[in-house]
């Protein structure tokens, strides 16, 4: 087949457009990623964040399968207004997001369900000494 000299041009110009597509997609691909990281460790994005990981351990963790959870988002996001989630959270924002900072939702009864009554939030690290007892 016989290419015309626009033809070559058209098809170049493709794929000078599809490169620098790509490199703008990367870029932005980039920053919205770095995005989402920084609104997870945000007051709001962190509540998502814990209430995701309970539903997440219930249905993946073999030793979580007979749990249940028996409240909704919106009433975990109101109890986390009445805990010491906030004071939490600032003091993992002052540690420079340190793990052992992190906050940590914990059943209070170890064998009960995760329910509003049963559930407390507390650092990861006390959290890890409340199971060495």
């Amino acid at each position: 087949m016989v290419y015309s000299y626009t033809m070559i041009t058209i098809k170049r110009r493709r794929e000078i457009n599809l490169k620098s597509w790509h490199k703008n997609y990367q870029k932005n691909k980039k920053s919205k990623f770095e995005y989402i990281r920084k609104w997870r460790k945000s007051l709001d994005g962190f509540k998502f964040e814990m209430y995701r990981n309970i539903k997440r351990r219930l249905v993946r963790n073999p030793a979580y399968k007979h749990r249940k959870l028996s409240f909704s988002k919106e009433s975990f996001f109101v109890f986390l207004k009445g805990s010491n989630y906030g004071k939490i959270h600032t003091e993992w924002v002052k540690s420079n997001y340190k793990y052992k900072m992190t906050p940590s939702v914990d059943r209070i009864n170890n064998q009960g369900n995760y329910s509003i009554d049963n559930i407390q939030i507390i650092t990861v690290i006390e959290n890890n000494k409340k199971k060495r007892k």
